[in-house]
């Protein structure tokens, strides 16, 4: 996608090129096809094989959603699900395949993976409207690439007609100039955006920490619980 920076360091295609970090990738994913091969567990391949899916259907519907001008959260929450908490769901459902977890064990990780990825997602559209370098990308990059994340779109949908077309020329002339870009901005966080997108992050936390519920207390889970709390206090 041509981003510069990560969490504040260097991307691949920055440090290299393009070429150089899709072959990266293409590697990483074959040599994690053929550690699930070498585990045998037919299971495994199939998580991973959805998620490939998953992944590129989330970056082809929000490629959509912006060439639409989609604002619908319905089809926002879907994106994100697909493109970062399917990844998450992912991972959290593998570890408990490979552990020899109950169906019922599984099912709960999977959910709890599935909802902090909601929340981390969130969390980093929020960053998207703070000047802050230690978060480790330019202030307004979604909103430069046409993205409309939660805190943005949720104001568009609450403001009557006139505000609304005033913001949605901007988008749709793609006139992202610096003074345009604080001015979405400042519309977000002056019309409740932050705040409502603050809501849906804790909502998404509580719900992945419902879904430990079927586990005893011990150490696991108690690092699992904390780590939702992370990623809804990250500062990057």
């Amino acid at each position: 996608d041509e981003t510069e920076k990560r969490r504040g360091m260097p991307s691949v295609n920055a440090a290299f090129d393009n070429k150089i970090a899709v072959l990266a990738g293409d590697f990483i994913l074959s040599v994690s096809l053929q550690k699930a091969v070498s585990i045998g567990d037919l299971r495994i391949l199939s998580v991973f094989s959805l998620l490939g899916r998953y992944l590129s259907l989330g970056e082809l519907n929000q490629l959509s959603n912006v060439k639409e001008l989609n604002t619908s959260e319905d089809s926002y929450l879907n994106v994100i699900r697909e493109k970062t908490a399917m990844l998450f769901a992912a991972c959290t459902e593998i570890g408990a395949l490979s552990s020899d977890a109950s169906d019922i064990q599984t099912k709960a990780l999977r959910s709890y993976g599935e909802n902090i990825g909601m929340c981390f997602q969130i969390r980093d559209d929020i960053f998207d409207y703070y000047d802050d370098p230690a978060i480790g990308k330019p202030t307004g990059n979604d909103i430069r690439e046409g993205k409309i994340t939660l805190p943005l779109l949720y104001t568009i949908n609450q403001q009557n007609t006139s505000s609304q077309e005033k913001i949605m020329a901007v988008l749709r002339d793609k006139d992202f100039s610096e003074e345009n870009i604080k001015m979405l901005i400042a519309f977000a966080k002056e019309n409740g955006g932050i705040e409502y997108a603050r809501g849906k992050m804790l909502f998404y936390a509580d719900e992945a920490k419902k879904a430990l519920a079927t586990f005893p207390d011990c150490q696991a889970k108690n690092s699992l619980l904390m780590l939702a709390d992370y990623i809804i206090s990250r500062k990057k």
